[in-house]
């Protein structure tokens, strides 16, 4: 299969001449600060270059409230809403299921314990940001627990643990609902925080009070799950993790804690990576993000990431083959609990999003940034209007808009702002024209623009013929 799924990709994408990455955008707020959010997740509508990208989360508001399930589209950073909850019962573990690739429908699955415990429940979600009536997917006396959600276009598997057991099935649709397939038992025994991908589950195993990693792989031929068969027992291992990619890539990597160390493993090619970097002697946390893309010198090339350092002070970290290992949060919070996911796909280059928690004030606050990789022909020419040159941050702002424009070469550039009437209320010459990354500020409040109202802006950023845009709302006074 492996095989197979290498030959597709090298129809589909040549061997590219080279490749890049770009650099990991400053962190972004994507919650308030006066609650508790935690456990992301991202769907992306309609297609790679046009959809939007919602992520979900769960939301405590006090540390006596229920978990509710909130939603925000972090394409056009509309304000956050609840997607499930009543302030009653507990909402939980958002997963998303998305149909096949044409005509593709959206549903949120989670669990609840609307019945008394546990139990997994489904919800159609629709492009824009509305529900279906909730439907109930299991109906048993334990709780359904650590439901994983694998994200493809061409198979779904769905595992979650009751009982300590591990279970797996996949859906079918049902007129406005899902509906499970068969329902198979994995592992019967002390069984915790199953992950999978379409050929592949793991899952932790308590063993003489030490937890240790097993798998289970699709039989094509049998149409049947193999025997649990052990990947890793020396150790206490936690924080299991599957990889992510984009929905085409063969996915088979599962990563994981063990003794404040990360072990990367193959589930198809049985390697095992223990990956270190300099300075780091604690590694927390960890997710991973592959592609199979054939690029040069670098054969399926991958994205880690971690935390590391004091539990007060924790930092979000990540490797990638092209930039090394860097610290993308660098704020002396508490930040843990990284997560990668892919976002938006253009013909040029993709993004993959970074989405961690951060302790401040004794809340927890989701934080985002992210990396774009280019591949294929990356010359001047084709990056003109196809890569994001100009970033705006935050958006919506209240009183101080960071704006970071990239220039491709040393040539004159220039920033303006316009208002909804086309009129142009700001301008910024870039005096060092050198070839890279500059920032500027807009402040609208500060004395300098004293006629600026709240409302829609757009920022455009020019260098000779090239010119890229970005709306942004100002919510000062």
């Amino acid at each position: 299969m492996k095989k197979i799924t290498i030959i597709i990709l090298f129809l589909l994408f040549p061997v590219f001449l080279n490749a890049q990455f770009d650099e990991w955008t400053d962190p972004v707020a994507l919650t308030d600060s006066v609650s508790f959010n935690t456990n992301p997740n991202i769907i992306i509508t309609d297609d790679y270059s046009s959809g939007g990208v919602f992520v979900f989360y769960e939301k405590k508001w006090n540390e006596d409230s229920p978990k509710e399930i909130y939603m925000r589209n972090i394409t056009s950073m509309a304000d956050e809403q609840l997607a499930v909850g009543d302030g009653i019962f507990e909402f939980r573990n958002p997963q998303l299921y998305k149909t096949e690739y044409s005509n593709c429908r959206y549903f949120l699955i989670y669990e609840s314990d609307l019945s008394g415990n546990f139990d997994l429940y489904g919800i159609e979600f629709f492009e824009d940001a509305t529900f279906s009536v909730p439907f109930r997917l299991t109906e048993t006396e334990y709780d359904e627990n650590s439901c994983y959600i694998n994200i493809d276009y061409y198979y779904n598997n769905i595992v979650w643990e009751t009982n300590e057991q591990i279970r797996v099935s996949t859906f079918s649709l049902v007129s406005d609902t899902l509906q499970f397939n068969e329902i198979i038992t994995i592992d019967t025994n002390a069984c915790f925080d199953p992950v999978c991908c379409y050929e592949f589950i793991a899952w932790r195993k308590i063993e003489n009070d030490s937890s240790h990693i097993y798998s289970s792989s699709y039989e094509y031929l049998s149409g049947e799950w193999s025997e649990p068969d052990t990947v890793y027992t020396s150790g206490h291992n936690i924080n299991l993790s599957m990889s992510s990619g984009m929905n085409w890539a063969y996915i088979s990597v599962i990563c994981w804690e063990n003794s404040n160390n990360i072990i990367c493993y193959d589930l198809w090619e049985h390697d095992t990576l223990f990956p270190e970097y300099p300075g780091i002697t604690e590694y927390n946390y960890p997710s991973m993000f592959n592609y199979d893309l054939v690029i040069t010198n670098y054969f399926y090339p991958f994205i880690l990431t971690y935390s590391s350092g004091l539990s007060d002070e924790s930092e979000i970290y990540a490797y990638t083959e092209f930039n090394g290992n860097e610290n993308i949060s660098n704020n002396n919070y508490a930040d843990i609990n990284p997560s990668l996911f892919c976002g938006k796909f253009f013909m040029y280059y993709f993004d993959v999003l970074n989405i961690w928690q951060s302790h401040r004030n004794e809340h927890i606050i989701l934080y985002m940034s992210k990396i774009s990789i280019l591949y294929g022909d990356i010359s001047e020419n084709n990056l003109n209007e196809k890569h994001n040159l100009l970033s705006v941050i935050p958006n919506p702002f209240f009183d101080r808009l960071k704006i970071t424009c990239k220039l491709l070469n040393n040539n004159r550039a220039i920033v303006k702002i316009y208002n909804l009437h086309g009129q142009e209320i700001k301008h910024f010459n870039i005096y060092d024209n050198k070839k890279g990354r500059h920032t500027l500020h807009w402040e609208p409040g500060n004395g300098n623009s004293p006629d600026i109202a709240k409302g829609i802006y757009t920022v455009l950023f020019q260098q000779g013929n090239i010119k890229q845009a970005q709306k942004v709302i100002y919510s000062g006074d």
